[in-house]
């Protein structure tokens, strides 16, 4: 069996990075049974595997596959493309998100997969596999749980958990709930806000070391990786409640620190804020189970990649 994980080339996001991860794990546990296959529409643009990606040494191929036994891995933003492309083969649709598929995707296509008893589904989170399950009525025999693990550079080295050697900064992604992020800015002008925009990996190491708190009410379509991040670098975290958020699987931090996305709350949220920023030297103690979860992600990857392994040998055939 030769199992084919799609990914979108010349792009470098944390969805991206996890095919990446993924397909360096199978091969890591069963010696060449994994590629990346490339589907590119523009390949007349050039070609490369991005560079931070060539660590992972992955096997790959572009726009082809073998015949024989193969099983595809496609990413939920893809699945309208794996069902053309691959109808006749197994396919596995990993939902590494649910938002972002309903906002490229018709709805009958989503009947059609849950009715596709042939099909199975890997999740991400938590909230996925919930949406699966409830929603479109999957039977938890056709999931396979595979979530991922922050990059390894932001394990690296010492990090202070102590006030006095971090700047009183509140980090936010000024890709991720923006318009609502705006509003608590403009409440709060006295805080010294810092959004993460146009850094290199290094610089926002750097800053999450260094700041005390990191907000995210963005939509959390899946498991995000910046919250893990930045928790791990030694930030508290404040969320809101939208997508996986809503999870304490997939974001296990205490209730106190989430908030519902209103305006009614933007008081509440911005108090929170400032109790951190006085106070980080006792806030942060609230972490620590938090920071135990991200450290131990990458075992429990290994163990599902197992797991997937075994599901789909059982499900497909060797």
């Amino acid at each position: 069996m030769m199992i084919y994980v799609c990914s979108p080339p010349r792009m470098a996001t944390g969805g991206v990075e996890l095919l990446q991860q993924l397909v360096h794990e199978l091969n890591r546990q069963q010696e060449d049974i994994a590629r990346i296959l490339y589907l590119d529409d523009t390949p007349e643009v050039g070609w490369g595997v991005p560079q931070q990606y060539e660590k992972y040494q992955n096997p790959y191929t572009v726009n082809t596959f073998q015949g024989g036994h193969a099983v595809f891995i496609v990413p939920e933003i893809w699945a309208a493309r794996g069902e053309m492309l691959f109808g006749r083969w197994p396919t596995v649709i990993w939902w590494e998100s649910v938002d972002n598929y309903f906002r490229t995707h018709p709805q009958e296509l989503w009947y059609s997969f849950m009715q596709n008893e042939t099909m199975l589904h890997m999740t991400q989170s938590m909230y996925a596999k919930r949406f699966l399950t409830e929603n479109g009525g999957v039977p938890e025999n056709r999931i396979i749980e595979v979530s991922d693990y922050v990059n390894e550079e932001f394990l690296k080295g010492t990090v202070s958990l102590k006030a006095s050697r971090r700047s009183p900064i509140v980090l936010y992604n000024k890709a991720k709930g923006l318009e609502f992020t705006n509003k608590l800015i403009e409440a709060s002008p006295e805080f010294h806000w810092m959004p993460i925009v146009g850094m290199s990996p290094e610089e926002i190491i750097k800053n999450m070391s260094e700041s005390r708190v990191y907000i995210d009410f963005g939509d959390h379509p899946g498991k995000d990786r910046m919250p893990r991040e930045a928790a791990i670098r030694g930030c508290c975290i404040v969320t809101g409640r939208n997508g996986s958020a809503s999870y304490p699987e997939d974001v296990p931090i205490m209730g106190q620190y989430k908030f519902e996305r209103k305006e009614e709350n933007i008081p509440r949220i911005c108090a929170r804020i400032g109790q951190i920023l006085e106070n980080y030297d006792a806030c942060i103690a609230d972490f620590e189970h938090y920071r135990t979860v991200i450290r131990g992600e990458k075992t429990k990857f290994e163990s599902a990649v197992g797991v997937l392994i075994s599901k789909l040998q059982e499900h497909f055939g060797q």
